[in-house]
């Protein structure tokens, strides 16, 4: 038969179902044909009344089927079976009811024995345990009487004859063709197996049981002089059926098997007679002698059975002290054995002796008291809780023979050797990974003392941008506390950043794992989420930077803030002061432009009162008028630009509009100071943000270094120098560009590097702070933007502003 079990080599999935199909129908097809053939062997024997067959293998063929394929395929068999059956009985004869009777009872009885055997079996059936022997031995003979019944019934009404002699007949011929065949063919279907194992003195000694056996069984069975037929019993095969059992198992105990019962049928004592054992006619004969061989052969499979399993069961012990021995005494792990009675050391491997630094003899006579540094009761009762397996791990110290104390960790669990009970333990030492958790303990302790103690304000979030966790200085500043923020608040609600037009900078952070740097007003008061006992207004340096996990994504953020309230209050002071001061320089200058048109005024007035005439006075008065709005103009330009600002202005202006008001404050000044002034204005210029009146301040301020450098070299120069100050203003790119240049004293470089350093002046004592090209440059940074400047002594200055054009809420 073809075991379809076994494995077959792997098909594309496309072309797996036609594979199944096309092997099925082998199969199907040589359970057929073993079905049908067995039917022509069986009907060569001699027949009960030309109806029973005194030898029938079939039943042995289809238990073997079933048992060797598939359940799936059982159904398709069992229909191959019955079709191959009948067909067979109406070719030979056979009335159709007596071969739909008969072959209800073989399919019957094969489909219960093979539910059966395999029902109670654990294993794949190849009758190579004593439990698969037993449910043969039942199936052939408990199943088998059952299904006889059916044979035998229906034997006795078709042919009207003994329903006992019948049901006799069937229970023998089919239930030894059960016993005796079924075995054989299941062995031969593993027989790829079995020649791969052969050796050749086994292979030899097998070849001389053989000859021996089927010397003694044709003797037996042949033997002419009868007289001496006592020499000659059958014992003596069940005898050499041992030596088949015990040396060649199953597979010999089934060659052995197919030979005798060969040699048995094709016999002149089953042919003619006498039988040893008696018997009248060839079919007696034909039923005792298949007794006798499914008695030798049950033997036979029996002791085959017992041995395979006593053997594999001394192998598996076998392996299993190989595995011990492997796992216990060839690792690397550090193994001990220890009698929990007393703590004593059964046994220890190679690497406890090297860890331990003892040799194996000396740690063998230890106690575990001996290694372990707790006190021998604790000891005690750490093995009474690994003994009744309510604890299996264990950290402990043990010591080294050389003294050192090393950290363990201990994997104990109890084993039953010998009738007693022992704790196997796996130590493993784990002193480094104590001192590296041991240093992240610290390392984490550090970490959160630098982070609470930290002068500056900060605090965490996570990938979502709510807060996790804060520092003492940050509480500080807002006046909050953990219980009111941490989990409450989170960046992307917060309505300052949403009213101040920087959440696009917080959401880069945590989208492209940019840094976010900016200034923000901030009033707690405002923050519509959180329900605060107390409020801050604040002015915040702040940075967001993001943390990256190990795939690159950003996993928290960390928010830094610094208080810088009051720095902007003292340079909110030092740009006042320094306005003050730059109104001092202009002072002169300022008094001259408003006396003019005070004067004019004054001898306008006089001179009404002189002539009384309407016309002329009508024409002072408008004169007047023009001179007041002068003065109107002037004194308001000065208190805007002398005004303290509380606040900084964030607006879209153009830098044309500021550089124009301060030239409309100053030119006068500076013309009738005999300085040229040439403006060269772009009105191309888009608009930029900032604070309109700190540029200007900016200006003025350069207006004002412009005048001081040219006039300083008018001092010392001819009379063909003229004093010239030139503003321009220009688009680069993404930038817009003022230049202001003079053709004045100029500067050296060691002058130029510290220009913007606050304090600094080359001005004498008294005349100057040194605090306006430093206020100008902070306020030119605060926008974004840069201030470079360019001179040569006794030549020229260059002063270039670059500021970002920077688009305004309607996109301009």
């Amino acid at each position: 038969m073809q075991d379809i079990r076994a494995s077959s080599q792997p098909v594309p999935e496309s072309g797996a179902n036609r594979h199944r199909m096309r092997r099925d129908s082998i199969t199907l097809g040589l359970c057929a044909a073993a079905y049908f053939l067995a039917h022509y062997i069986a009907f060569i024997f001699p027949d009960s009344e030309k109806v029973l067959m005194a030898v029938w293998p079939v039943g042995g063929i289809g238990l073997a089927a079933l048992l060797l394929n598939e359940r799936r395929l059982w159904p398709h068999i069992l229909i191959a079976f019955f079709i191959a059956g009948n067909s067979a009985n109406l070719i030979v004869g056979r009335p159709i009811p007596a071969s739909l009777g008969f072959m209800t009872a073989n399919i019957c009885e094969s489909l219960i024995s093979a539910l059966l055997i395999t029902g109670f079996s654990r294993t794949a059936v190849r009758f190579d345990r004593v439990s698969q022997v037993l449910l043969l031995s039942i199936a052939a003979v408990a199943v088998n009487a059952g299904t006889a019944l059916i044979g035998a019934g229906t034997a006795a009404v078709t042919s009207k004859a003994s329903f006992w002699m019948f049901w006799r007949t069937w229970w023998i011929a089919d239930g030894l063709g059960i016993l005796i065949v079924t075995p054989i063919i299941v062995t031969l279907a593993d027989v790829k197996n079995s020649v791969r194992s052969i050796r050749i003195f086994p292979a030899l000694e097998f070849l001389f049981f053989m000859a021996l056996w089927n010397m003694f069984a044709y003797l037996l069975f042949n033997h002419a002089d009868l007289a001496h037929a006592y020499y000659l019993q059958p014992y003596m095969l069940t005898a050499l059926i041992v030596w088949a059992a015990l040396r060649f198992g199953i597979a010999g105990t089934s060659a052995a098997a197919i030979f005798l019962t060969a040699i048995m049928i094709t016999s002149g004592a089953v042919q003619t007679g006498p039988l040893s054992w008696g018997g009248e006619d060839m079919e007696a004969r034909l039923l005792q002698s298949q007794v006798f061989v499914g008695l030798c052969s049950f033997t036979g499979y029996l002791l085959a059975a017992g041995y395979a399993q006593l053997r594999n069961a001394e192998k598996t012990a076998h392996e299993r002290e190989q595995l011990y021995l492997a796992m216990f005494e060839k690792t690397n792990a550090v193994k001990l054995l220890i009698d929990p009675t007393d703590g004593s050391i059964i046994d220890a491997n190679a690497a406890a002796a090297a860890y331990y630094g003892y040799t194996l003899a000396v740690l063998k006579t230890m106690k575990i008291s001996d290694i372990n540094t707790l006190p021998p009761e604790t000891i005690r009762q750490e093995m009474a809780h690994a003994v009744s397996e309510r604890r299996t791990y264990f950290n402990f110290r043990h010591r080294l023979a050389s003294g050192i104390i090393r950290d363990v960790e201990v994997y104990s669990s109890p084993m039953d050797i010998g009738g007693r009970t022992l704790l196997l333990s796996l130590v493993h030492d784990i002193t480094e990974r104590k001192q590296a958790e041991e240093a992240l303990r610290r390392s984490e302790v550090f970490l959160d003392t630098v982070i609470e103690d930290s002068p500056f304000s900060l605090w965490i979030s996570d990938a979502n941008g709510t807060l996790i966790r804060s520092n003492k200085a940050l509480r500080e500043i807002f006046r909050v506390t953990d219980d009111e923020v941490v989990g409450k608040y989170n960046l992307f609600h917060d309505d300052m950043l949403i009213r101040q037009g920087l959440l696009p900078q917080v959401q880069r952070v945590f989208e492209q794992g940019a840094t976010a740097r900016f200034v923000i007003a901030y009033d707690t008061s405002e923050l519509s989420e959180l329900s605060l006992s107390r409020h801050s207004v604040l002015e915040l340096d702040t940075t967001i930077s993001p943390v990256l996990d190990a795939q690159g994504k950003v996993s928290n953020a960390i928010i830094q803030h610094v208080d810088i309230s009051e720095r902007k209050k003292a340079e909110a002071a030092l740009i006042q002061a320094d306005k003050m001061s730059t109104l001092g320089i202009l002072a002169t200058g300022i008094a001259h432009e408003v006396n003019q048109p005070l004067m004019a005024i004054s001898m306008a007035l006089d001179n009404i009162m002189l002539r009384r005439d309407m016309n002329y006075t009508s024409t002072k008065v408008a004169d007047m008028k023009q001179y007041l709005q002068r003065i109107t103009a002037i004194i308001d330009s000065i208190r805007t630009f002398a005004r303290e600002q509380k606040e900084y202005r964030d607006t879209a202006f153009s830098i044309n509009a500021s550089i124009q008001n301060v030239i409309d404050m100053l030119g006068a000044q500076y013309r009738s100071h005999g300085i040229g002034l040439r403006i060269a204005l772009n009105d191309a210029l888009p608009q930029i943000r900032g604070d309109i009146y700190r540029f200007e301040q900016v200006v003025i301020n350069l207006l004002t270094n412009a005048n001081y450098a040219v006039e300083q070299r008018s001092a010392g120069a001819g009379p063909d120098y003229r004093r010239e100050i030139a503003v321009e203003t220009a688009c680069e790119g993404d930038e817009v560009l003022l230049r202001v240049r003079d053709n004045g004293i100029g500067m050296s470089e060691e002058v130029q590097r510290k220009l913007f350093t606050p304090f600094f002046t080359t001005k004498p004592t008294g005349e100057g702070m040194g605090m306006g090209l430093s206020i100008s440059f902070g306020i030119v940074k605060s926008m974004g933007g840069t201030i470079v400047v360019e001179s040569v002594p006794d030549s020229h200055t260059l002063f270039t502003v670059r500021l970002p054009i920077k688009k305004t809420d309607d996109g301009a």
